[in-house]
């Protein structure tokens, strides 16, 4: 046998010298390999860690304190190894205090060699099937604790005669104790002690139903637990049934915010797209389909982003790669019917587990209404102030040259007649020329463009001029090109822009020397201003830098231009381009190309 051929070792405790003997040769004799004679219980317990034996045949009644029974049970606290007893004692008492230490054979003398090999291959067979056996038990005992599942074992009792019954339980995993946090102490009580009634009901109405073993599941709320619960149950003998329990709060909630995170992206007056990487689309809610004029989702859904917007210059400059191009801003789209219209967007990209881009996210309006409006307000506000400006100009201001003129006048008459009232006269005049020059301010200020009379350069040499003789410092100023412009809207922006940037350079940066370039070529205009000054942090700017930079940020978007500022440590920087297109009288028509 398999066993022999392994040599299997055998400690034979026996105090009879001639017993030992012929037991080991006999055993030997069949292949086994058998230990130094052992007489005493105390012998056996001091070499039994040393030999290690595959079996042990043990006499009961040995030389010692303890006797062969003693001696068993001590071995069994140190290894585990399968124990044949020998004795010529068959009274009960030796009976029962043998079969206490669970032995795997019992042989009274005089035995037969034929006898004891049975046994003994018995004996080794058996007790590999048991450690095969406990250690499935440990494993499944270890799955069964470690489950996230709740796992529980339950027994059908029933009450006397009658049809009445009540479930026990059996066993609970520690994922059900914490689940209804109960501890070991439930196991043998009623079922009713562990979860609630409408659960106890349930679980008795289906052993009513099923004498087979189906499996039903059920997906409830606990008030009392205040905890969804999902449960799988199913019979594994005919009065014993299991179930698994689970807790599924989190996972409803999650779906409910979902729920209604997917209802308010549905039911939101922006347009949202998901798409692939690569553009496609896998998503658009309502607001995409009545934006763009569609009235399936089956219309747009696998189609690419660009087919529904222009971001042709954004892939120009940043490289073919949604990825990487800058999608937030203002773009141009184009409806099923073909028709152009700008939108705002907002675009977000959605990462994998890795962390990897895996989708992109797009939120848009329709701002063509807010581009209209915008450029009317604008309009009509820059009429008003050209107004204000001209009436303070030829209407205010004529009025004060005629005083200063009849005031003069009145001067020269009065010296000739030596009037001594001269003094008081003269002061007049003073406070009307000064008023003339501050009511000049305020027109000029109002109305810094001319487009008429000497346009958007004339300005800034004139800003240029009387900012160096105030402030002290020198500017510089380069201009490249044809700068004569229809649009009145564009070139007032423009020019306060410039203003605002020498604002921020003279009183945050201290600058010195200031540099303006404006160049106007096919393409459109692009300004720079630059200064030596101390630099300003943007992310750490002051409110009254940061009110300078959004007045710039907000003239640029009211042009349609483009704005880029930096704060250097040698200085400030602002640059500002505008499309040709943008030149023209509506500008910010130009956007949606009406």
């Amino acid at each position: 046998m398999e066993l022999n051929e392994k040599k299997t070792s055998i400690l034979i405790v026996e105090d009879d010298k001639l017993i030992f003997k012929s037991l080991k040769r006999s055993l030997e004799n069949l292949n086994y390999t058998v230990f130094q004679q052992v007489k005493t219980g105390e012998e056996t317990l001091s070499l039994i860690e040393k030999f290690l034996p595959n079996l042990i045949l043990m006499d009961i009644n040995l030389a010692g304190k303890i006797d062969g029974i003693e001696t068993a049970k001590f071995i069994k606290n140190k290894i585990d190894v399968p124990i044949i007893y020998l004795t010529g004692d068959s009274d009960e008492g030796t009976l029962v205090r043998a079969k206490s230490t669970g032995p795997f054979g019992y042989i009274l003398k005089p035995y037969d060699i034929g006898d004891i090999r049975a046994s003994i291959e018995i004996a080794l067979y058996k007790h590999k099937i048991d450690k095969k056996l406990i250690e499935s038990e440990r494993k499944y005992r270890l799955l069964f604790e470690k489950m996230d599942s709740g796992v529980g074992l339950f027994e059908i009792v029933k009450k006397d005669n009658s049809n009445q019954f009540e479930i026990k339980i059996l066993e609970i995993n520690n994922s059900m104790k914490k689940i209804f946090n109960v501890d070991k102490s439930i196991i043998g009580e009623k079922l009713s002690e562990l979860v609630p009634n409408s659960i106890v009901n349930w679980l008795q109405n289906y052993q009513k139903i099923n004498s087979e073993k189906n499996i039903k599941s059920l997906t409830t709320y606990s008030s009392t637990l205040e905890k969804w619960l999902e449960m799988t149950v199913y019979k594994t003998d005919l009065n014993q049934f299991s179930f698994i329990i689970n807790d599924i709060s989190q996972k409803i909630h999650s779906e409910e915010s979902m729920r209604l995170k997917d209802s308010a992206i549905e039911s939101s007056i922006s347009a949202v797209v998901i798409a692939e990487m690569d553009g496609s689309i896998t998503y658009v809610n309502r607001s995409f389909l009545d934006i763009w004029g569609y009235s399936q989702e089956s219309e747009v859904v696998g189609e690419n982003i660009s087919y529904f917007w222009d971001f042709s210059l954004e892939f120009a400059e940043k490289g073919d790669s949604f990825a990487s191009a800058h999608l937030n801003g203002d773009f141009l789209a184009v409806k099923k019917n073909g028709d152009k219209f700008s939108t705002k967007v907002l675009a977000s990209l959605i990462p994998d587990n890795d962390g990897n881009p895996r989708y992109i996210t797009l939120s848009s309006v329709d701002i063509t209404e807010t581009i209209l409006m915008e450029n009317e307000i604008m309009k009509i506000s820059e009429q008003e102030r050209q107004f204000i400006g001209q009436d303070l100009h030829d209407g205010l201001g004529q009025k004060l040259t005629g005083i200063s003129f009849l005031t003069e006048a009145l001067t020269q008459s009065m010296l000739v007649k030596n009037y001594p009232e001269v003094s008081d006269l003269q002061e007049i005049k003073k406070f009307v020329d000064e008023s003339i020059e501050h009511t000049r301010k305020i027109s000029k200020g109002l109305c810094p463009v001319n487009l008429e009379n000497y346009g958007v350069i004339t300005a800034l040499e004139e800003l240029i001029y009387e900012t160096s003789k105030v402030y002290g410092i020198k500017i510089t100023f380069e201009k490249k090109g044809n700068f004569e412009m229809e649009n009145i809207v564009v070139a007032t922006n423009l020019y306060y822009i410039v203003r605002e940037a020498i604002n921020n350079s003279i009183k945050h940066g201290k600058a010195s020397l200031i540099s303006i370039k404006i160049v106007s070529n096919y393409l459109g205009i692009k300004l720079s201003v630059s200064d030596n000054g101390v630099g300003i942090d943007i992310e750490k700017k002051s409110n009254n830098i940061g009110i300078g930079i959004r007045n710039m940020n907000h003239r640029t978007n009211l042009i349609g231009g483009e704005l880029n500022i930096y704060g250097k440590r040698n200085g400030f920087v602002v640059k500002l381009f505008i499309e040709k297109k943008k030149l023209i009288v509506n500008p910010l028509l130009t956007r949606i190309d009406l």
